[in-house]
């Protein structure tokens, strides 16, 4: 029993100082890690960039957006680079009503049936509507991004951009419920420019998760109006395409999110190390354990490899292999095996344990590519006078540009309920009321 306990002893403090050995110095930081998510300049002219005047949506009542934008830039950068949050004046905006979604339900059918109230209503935004007006004429944007983002940064007020847009969606349904059609139409086509703009161009998640909402906003406008106002429409129809041209790989980049992300959670991690340029608080570190647990230089360069292969793989496959890519990648980064936390255990574990669940976000950005496919297929078949009885073999003949991204065959066809639908991949998305029921968005014919 003695040896026993003599070798037991020996295995364990064998174990723990092989244990100190390998935690006992830091890697090298990654030249890849150290420049990947800096700030750099835009590249874009403030003059000529509508990020700037996304942020001016924001501004106080009869204020100038644009010295608003400037004044929140301005301080955004000095927080950064004094370390502290930035020191924000609430802007002075009078109670707007909640204005009807798109998302959520036909704001068509609103519109018809309290159009008085509803003009009533945006009275109370003209403001907001000029200032969209503004937004949506720009041609280029860029997010600014020039200082160092990270947890204590400021988003821009995307609530006000939101409101904006169903004013701008509600007064479009009042031009064509008063037969303005074709300035309905010219609105349209301004909307879907500036999203497929904000959709490309989006560098920060959270932007890129409110281009992809806003701009299914407007394709659920549009659908609902393919719906109900077809015969109205049917001049119109060579535009409509246009307006609904299929969302190529620029569009639906996803990859260049994680750069801002991954500098997110840099910034995260450079709290958790104290300065090791100080020596008392070096000692303490040492002797308490961390500097055992914790490499910063390991777990920047395991952040960097995490997010750099998340991009590729997850965010950067096709609609039918998100799925199957996910599950592969969260089993080789999210459930480690033990014996690959032994070194820098603190920061592998922290990126194992604390990461959402990504596959989502991916799903949302397939989920609006295939509701614009869906659509582009109904203004497809109006277009070519197709009749009941031959719609089966058309949408079985259709183009692949109209096919459902995540079975790489036609869309689906209900013919009891007389619908085109798919599947929805995205939790979110599924949840949605307007256009989606039971997991499956749908297109009435």
């Amino acid at each position: 029993m003695k040896n026993f306990l003599k070798w037991a002893g020996v295995s364990i403090a064998t174990v723990f100082l092989a244990f100190i050995a390998i935690n006992l110095f830091d890697e090298g930081l990654d030249p890849q890690a150290a420049m990947f998510g800096k700030p750099r300049p835009p590249k874009v002219p403030d003059s000529e960039n509508g990020y700037i005047a996304l942020l001016a949506m924001d501004a106080s009542d009869g204020a100038v957006g644009i010295a608003y934008a400037n004044t929140w830039l301005d301080e955004a950068r000095a927080a950064a680079r004094d370390g502290r949050r930035p020191s924000r004046t609430v802007s002075e905006q009078a109670k707007r009503p909640d204005l009807c979604d798109s998302r959520e339900d036909s704001c068509l059918a609103v519109v018809r049936e309290k159009g008085g109230q509803i003009a009533q209503q945006l009275g109370l935004f003209t403001e907001d509507l000029a200032r969209y007006e503004a937004l949506i004429a720009f041609k280029r944007f860029e997010e600014v991004l020039d200082y160092p983002f990270g947890l204590e940064s400021d988003y821009p007020a995307y609530a006000s951009l939101t409101q904006a847009q169903r004013a701008y969606l509600l007064r479009v349904a009042l031009d064509f419920e008063a037969g303005r059609v074709e300035d309905g139409i010219a609105a349209l086509e301004r909307e879907l420019a500036w999203q497929r703009l904000f959709l490309t161009e989006s560098r920060m998640l959270v932007s890129k998760m409110v281009a992809i909402a806003s701009y299914w906003r407007a394709l659920m406008f549009v659908r609902n109006l393919l719906e109900t106002r077809s015969a109205e429409l049917a001049p119109f129809l060579p535009r409509l395409k246009v307006m609904l041209g299929p969302l190529d790989s620029a569009v639906l980049s996803l990859p260049r999110v994680v750069e801002v992300e991954f500098g997110l959670v840099v910034a995260a991690y450079s709290k958790i190390s104290p300065d090791r340029s100080d020596i008392g608080q070096l000692v303490n570190w040492h002797f308490g354990g961390g500097a055992l647990l914790y490499q910063p230089n390991a777990t920047v360069n395991h952040a960097y490899r995490y997010y750099s292969t998340l991009g590729n793989l997850v965010f950067g496959a096709p609609a039918h292999l998100v799925v199957s890519e996910w599950k592969a990648f969260s089993g080789a980064w999210h459930d480690l095996p033990w014996w690959r936390c032994v070194y820098n255990p603190i920061g592998k574990i922290l990126l194992s344990v604390s990461m959402p669940d990504w596959n989502d976000y991916a799903l949302r950005m397939h989920d609006l590519d295939a509701l614009n496919r869906l659509v582009a297929l109904r203004v497809e078949l109006l277009a070519s006078g197709v009749s009941p009885e031959q719609m089966a073999e058309i949408i079985a003949a259709s183009d692949r540009r109209f096919h459902d991204p995540y079975t790489l065959r036609p869309m689906r066809r209900d013919t009891a309920k007389k619908r085109l639908y798919f599947e929805a991949g995205s939790k979110r998305i599924k949840e949605l009321k307007n256009g989606v029921e039971d997991g499956r968005v749908f297109m009435g014919l």
